[in-house]
């Protein structure tokens, strides 16, 4: 009976210690948190500290859009295990673009992305003006004009509005020279 008991612990207890050993390495193989910058591509491997094996994103995981700062809650298959693990994206990089000079005629006006062009970002970018410039003031304004993207960052750009009586009509006789 003694020599049972022996055996028993000697083949059961290695057994249970082996399975506990691997448990803990496949669950201690996951990051718990990752952190990305705004429209990074993200795959299910980057979640793992040694990502081998077939690696998915499992049905109840938060669908991913890296383009959206925010939390989204992940959830990952490994052959028979489940992982879970959040992901973290932040803007941080404010977005660029390159100044444009708009030139209307008396009584017209523009949004303030018409003054804005090549803009630059991982995330959508929404365009104001500063300070809305008189549409009706003849002559050259500057123009500041505020890129601020989904993760707050801004860029201010400057551009020269210029303002110009606009003829309706142009009346030129036949062989003198163009206006």
């Amino acid at each position: 009976m003694k020599k049972k008991k022996i055996v028993l612990i000697g083949i059961v207890l290695p057994m249970i210690l082996l399975v506990s050993v691997l448990l803990f390495a496949e669950y201690n193989n996951v990051y718990r948190e990752c952190f990305v910058e705004a429209g990074v591509n993200v795959s299910p491997g980057d979640f793992f500290k040694n990502a081998t094996g077939d690696i998915s994103y499992a049905e109840n995981s938060d669908v991913i859009d890296t383009k959206v700062p925010g939390e989204y809650r992940v959830v990952l298959k490994r052959g028979a295990f489940t992982h879970k693990s959040t992901l973290h994206v932040s803007d941080t990089i404010a977005p660029q673009g390159q100044a444009v000079n708009v030139t209307l005629g008396t009584g017209e006006a523009c949004e303030a992305d018409v003054f804005v062009t090549d803009i630059v970002d991982a995330t959508e970018v929404a365009v104001a003006y500063k300070e809305e410039p008189d549409f009706s003031k003849m002559g050259r304004q500057l123009v500041e004009v505020v890129l601020k993207d989904l993760g707050g960052n801004e860029t201010t750009l400057q551009a020269e509005l210029i303002v110009a009586p606009v003829l309706s009509e142009v009346l030129v006789e036949a062989g003198s020279e163009a206006p």
